[in-house]
């Protein structure tokens, strides 16, 4: 079965966050692993300090969910340590199961089993993929939620990867709680009383159980006016003496040249 809708709507919001990211780091540089560092924040005293940006919408972090058709066990690991043992420790009210993969098993069962199908890739060409059973559970019952996961655990697991601030597109720029540059601006976080707050939540991701960390209503994130748009970033950047760029020591010119970007990079770092 080809999933178009989801693999029009995966390609859409991968364009715009690309695209947000090029107007606060410069062009793409290249990036290793699923929790590499959007850009930098860099003072020429302090030192630099690395900055998660993207869409209200974004997956502030991802993980593998698994069904062992053999052992009839679940399992659930992500590549960030703090989001990790959150999986592995996480409770919900009403249940006395401990951990997203004793949750899975609640809810999902067993005898789960894979399958192929057909999909349609990034480049829009269409091939056969395998379908694992923890994917096939997903697809078969459903996307189960975790609502009201705790904003501070998100905060320090991006501190501790070096992630010590957060662009939101219409939303601000925040700190995670150290603010090492000094920046004036608030700690990242949620409204009062959020309806859904942060959600983990499962899906199928090219065949593979793939879970994802996101806010599914983005006006339970809340708004720093100063900063949510690109004039207040730049304002505030300078105001500290701070620029972005794509690595510590800034964006090479190279790449703002051959690569393209347009409109005003004054709070961008060139060399």
């Amino acid at each position: 079965m080809l999933r178009i809708s989801e693999w029009l709507l995966n390609e859409t919001y991968a364009k715009e966050g690309a695209k947000f990211e090029v107007q606060m780091f410069g062009p793409e540089h290249g990036k290793l692993g699923s929790h590499a560092t959007d850009g930098y924040a860099i003072h020429p005293k302090l030192g630099h300090a690395g900055v998660e940006a993207g869409l209200p919408t974004k997956d502030f972090h991802q993980f593998t969910f698994n069904f062992d058709q053999k052992s009839q066990v679940w399992s659930a690991h992500s590549a960030n340590n703090v989001f990790h043992n959150y999986l592995q420790d996480v409770q919900v009210e009403g249940s006395n199961r401990v951990g997203v993969a004793s949750l899975y098993a609640g809810h999902y069962g067993g005898g789960h089993k894979s399958s192929e199908r057909t999909r349609i890739t990034s480049k829009g060409t269409v091939e056969r993929v395998k379908v694992h059973a923890g994917a096939n559970a997903y697809n078969k019952m459903g996307s189960y939620h975790i609502d009201h996961v705790d904003v501070n655990m998100l905060n320090k697991s991006y501190r501790e990867v070096g992630k010590h601030y957060v662009k939101i597109q219409g939303h601000g720029l925040f700190h995670t709680g150290a603010n090492p540059l000094k920046l004036p601006v608030q700690k990242f976080g949620l409204i009062k009383n959020p309806k859904r707050g942060l959600s983990i939540q499962t899906r199928d991701k090219k065949g593979r159980g793939a879970g994802k960390l996101t806010l599914p209503i983005k006006s339970d994130l809340k708004i720093d006016p100063r900063t949510k748009d690109i004039e207040g970033v730049r304002k505030v950047l300078a105001s500290a003496g701070v620029k972005f760029g794509r690595t510590p020591l800034g964006t090479s010119r190279s790449h703002m040249q051959d690569l393209g970007y347009e409109g005003d990079s004054s709070h961008i770092l060139v060399f």
